[in-house]
């Protein structure tokens, strides 16, 4: 398998899962607005029709929020391999070690936080996002 093929292969896979993604999300929040007006009967004497609504809408700005992550996740996805983000990295990691051993465990720790950073700023993003549904809706 040439090169080539493979690239166009991974850009039909990351379209389709990205596509698949959005699609799902958007089903969500269809449903969700669909059921939004009245809390299911299995939970009507439990949960009270403005808690229903609010959860309602942290779960419709939640989903909102994910499906730019997914788009963003795409697009750094599509950074660090086709233009070049982990050769960079692994560039700079070779300027600064000595080894082979220690040059690909820096470019491979470099990566890793790099994504764990922007996971955690994304879960902060939709945190402080709920919050700003819940104060919104009271």
């Amino acid at each position: 398998m040439s090169a080539e093929l493979f690239t166009y292969i991974f850009i039909a896979a990351l379209a389709l899962t990205t596509l698949a993604k959005l699609w799902l999300a958007r089903r969500h929040l269809a449903h969700i607005a669909t059921n939004r007006a009245a809390v299911p009967d299995a939970f009507h004497e439990k949960i009270e029709l403005t808690d229903h609504q609010k959860a309602a809408d942290y779960t419709s700005a939640k989903t909102r929020f994910d499906m730019l992550g997914t788009l963003f996740d795409a697009a750094l996805l599509l950074v660090f391999t086709l233009a070049g983000g982990i050769q960079f990295i692994a560039d700079r990691c070779n300027e600064w070690f000595g080894t082979q051993i220690t040059q690909g465990m820096a470019t491979l720790a470099r990566c890793w936080c790099f994504f764990r950073c922007w996971k955690h700023r994304s879960t902060s993003i939709a945190l402080s996002l709920s919050r700003r549904v819940s104060v919104s809706t009271r």
